[in-house]
């Protein structure tokens, strides 16, 4: 399989999962998750329960709750891959492009602006010397013994 990661990530654990909406269109189901992991090309998304087979040829709404945002982000998405895991499925969710340039920018920047704000404030909690979340990988090299 090819990956598709092609932009920096945000890695959540369960405790800081973000919520997300995920509607098909037309209307025809919508579901309730966690976003696993984000960037500004697309998210990955875990619906625990039973497995739910979301089609690829469909087009998806993703709304993920970012915190600092007074609502949702509503956006165009396709599921790129399923996997089942025990408690769930996890999937792919690639957010399509938009025709309007403007509005694709300001779309990057403030998930950008979202993935920067996580990021400073994961590198401060780490300084502080509190205790990193139980899963997260760390990128960088730590001092201490």
């Amino acid at each position: 399989m090819q990956n598709r990661r092609n932009d920096f990530r945000v890695v959540f654990t369960l405790q800081d999962a973000l919520p997300v909406k995920l509607e098909s269109m037309p209307l025809r189901q919508a579901l309730q998750g966690q976003v696993v992991d984000l960037s500004i090309g697309g998210m990955r998304v875990r619906l625990s329960g039973r497995r739910v087979e979301l089609a690829p040829t469909e087009l998806w709404i993703a709304q993920p709750t970012l915190p600092g945002l007074p609502g949702r982000l509503a956006m165009r998405s396709a599921i790129v891959y399923s996997r089942a895991q025990q408690s769930g499925s996890e999937y792919g969710v690639h957010f399509l492009p938009l025709a309007d340039r403007e509005l694709a920018e300001a779309r990057d920047k403030l998930i950008w602006r979202f993935l920067l704000e996580e990021q400073r404030r994961r590198i401060a909690q780490a300084r502080s010397g509190a205790a990193p979340e139980e899963g997260v990988l760390r990128i960088y090299q730590s001092d201490e013994p």
